[in-house]
């Protein structure tokens, strides 16, 4: 009789030893997580990239608009007058950020359309930080692509494919 009390004694022994010695090897702890949301960056356009008034002659031509409103005609293409004027665009974005930029062609047409001119070899600094206040101010140029004969007429790229710009944080 002595050895039917011995085993629900041991059973239970057991078992509060293994719960027991579980215990010893078990061990919680809080970790700890950190994360940063920067402002977005946006864009917006200050003053329209325009190349002015210019004359195609049979063989057409380029025009470079640089970064500082100085226009450089190649080919067949006369610039008459002025009011060139590099693109002036207002980066917004987390202070001290750095950022990268891309562009994108475009075409100016007119409206109703006619024969379009390419705008290619944007160019404007492909990298910087946005300033202390939040915001960074980026000239952009580019090259015009006249065609040969180009019909008269004042050309946008609002009437056919404008030119892209885009910023990311790196």
């Amino acid at each position: 009789m002595k050895t039917r009390n011995i085993f629900p004694k041991l059973a239970l022994a057991i078992v509060l030893a293994s719960v027991h010695s579980a215990g010893v090897y078990a061990a919680d702890f809080n970790g700890t997580a950190t994360a940063t949301v920067i402002v977005p960056l946006s864009i917006s356009e200050d003053t329209v990239m325009n190349f002015g008034s210019l004359g195609a002659g049979p063989a057409g031509g380029t025009v470079v608009l640089d970064q500082a409103d100085g226009v450089t005609p190649s080919g067949d293409v006369n610039i008459i007058g002025g009011g060139q004027l590099s693109g002036d665009f207002t980066i917004t974005g987390d202070p001290s950020q750095s950022y990268t930029i891309s562009y994108g062609p475009g075409q100016l047409d007119t409206s109703p359309a006619s024969t379009p001119m390419n705008l290619t070899a944007i160019n404007s600094n492909a990298s910087g930080v946005i300033g202390a206040g939040g915001t960074e101010s980026i000239i952009v140029g580019a090259t015009l692509n006249v065609n040969g004969g180009q019909p008269a007429g004042s050309y946008s790229t609002a009437f056919s494919s404008p030119y892209t710009i885009t910023i990311n944080y790196p």
